[in-house]
């Protein structure tokens, strides 16, 4: 979308000034390079704001984190690694809460978007463009928490990604959609094995044409594979962090969700 904003047609006089702005200064204005394009209601953090109306400026799943794996309910001096930001509505609350946090995000657009929030909140977030699973290999620091919300069923390879955080920290914060064919109303699923963890099953989805909204969430890769709850708590389990707090979310009409801390130890 910023690619087609900054790609219309030049004026007949030379200069193209659809490339500039000429309102006064505003960070509504910002919010308008993805006109029509923004998930998060922002009006918490700026008031009357025209944006998305999905409350993640308001959400309260950073506390929960903090209850669960932080210190008296707060993240005060802890580094947390942050997985797939989004619009930056999640970064914002746990540095409310005392976080230094680290946010990786996969989506170029997402990640202008949460360079825009920067600027509306004044948070010191660092957010870097990238693949959370590259991260995730590769980095050799430790974090005290990571906050995985929202991106674990957007994953080609979960398993992977689930063995790769249990090596770079702690504890960890989930929030995720799971299969259960009870109460899911999506796409058609193939059912996969992985010769790894052969007793837990992974449930296959091609995007499609939905990776072409500009209000996509989803991931990187053509597919995504989703676990079963008890899949995804076991595996967890086998690399050392132990889950607690176990909450299952119904609110969404395509398929369950479950929210949980994993702690070491």
């Amino acid at each position: 979308m910023l690619k087609r904003f900054f790609q219309r047609q030049p004026s007949p006089h030379g200069a193209d000034r659809s490339r500039f702005e000429t309102r006064a200064p505003s960070h509504q204005n910002a919010l308008d390079i993805f006109s029509g394009g923004w998930a998060s209601d922002l009006s918490p953090v700026l008031p009357g704001a025209i944006s998305g109306d999905v409350p993640l400026f308001a959400d309260t799943r950073p506390k929960a984190a903090a209850t669960g794996l932080g210190r008296n309910g707060r993240l005060d001096g802890m580094r947390i690694l942050e997985l797939g930001p989004l619009e930056g509505g999640h970064s914002y609350a746990l540095e409310q809460l005392g976080a230094d946090v680290l946010a990786i995000e996969s989506n170029a657009d997402a990640y202008l978007k949460c360079l825009i929030a920067k600027e509306i909140t004044g948070i010191k977030a660092k957010f870097m463009l990238g693949d959370v699973t590259e991260f995730l290999k590769s980095t050799r620091e430790r974090f005290d928490l990571i906050f995985a919300c929202g991106v674990l069923y957007h994953m080609r390879d979960p398993i992977t990604v689930i063995e790769d955080i249990s090596r770079v920290t702690d504890r960890c914060y989930v929030w995720s959609h799971v299969f259960d064919e009870k109460h899911y109303h999506g796409p058609p699923r193939r059912k996969l094995f992985d010769p790894r963890h052969a007793d837990m099953e992974l449930w296959e989805t091609n995007y499609g044409r939905s990776s072409k909204d500009p209000k996509f969430w989803g991931g990187n890769g053509a597919y995504a594979r989703w676990m079963r709850a008890n899949d995804m708590l076991a595996l967890f389990d086998r690399h050392g962090l132990k889950a607690f707090g176990l909450a299952y979310d119904m609110a969404s009409p395509i398929a369950t969700a479950i929210s949980f801390c994993a702690q070491r130890g």
